[in-house]
């Protein structure tokens, strides 16, 4: 069963830095805050931390997933440019006079 829950936080943890790359698009921010929490979903990273709490090796995998569902996506949009500031980049590139 051990090894059903260290492969099942693997692919969380890569979709989940899949999940942060596409985030960089917007945000790098908020793609950073979602790569964290994909480190923190890590098996090895999740039994390092379980050494040092004792039995709460479950508590990064859980901290990792908020961090990448609730936070990533919310510093994604509070710091992604504006759709002002997208289309006048667009027209400046449109224009040729992009810096």
């Amino acid at each position: 069963m051990e090894n059903f829950w260290s492969r099942l936080l693997w692919m969380m943890a890569v979709f989940s830095i899949i999940f942060g790359v596409a985030l960089m698009q917007l945000s790098i921010y908020g793609g950073a805050v979602a790569i964290i929490g994909a480190v923190l979903m890590a098996p090895p990273v999740a039994a390092g931390a379980g050494r040092l709490m004792g039995r709460l090796w479950w508590a990064p995998p859980i901290i990792g997933f908020l961090v990448v569902t609730l936070a990533g996506p919310i510093v994604t949009f509070a710091t992604a440019p504006s759709l002002e500031e997208i289309l006048a980049g667009s027209a400046l590139i449109q224009m040729g006079d992009a810096p």
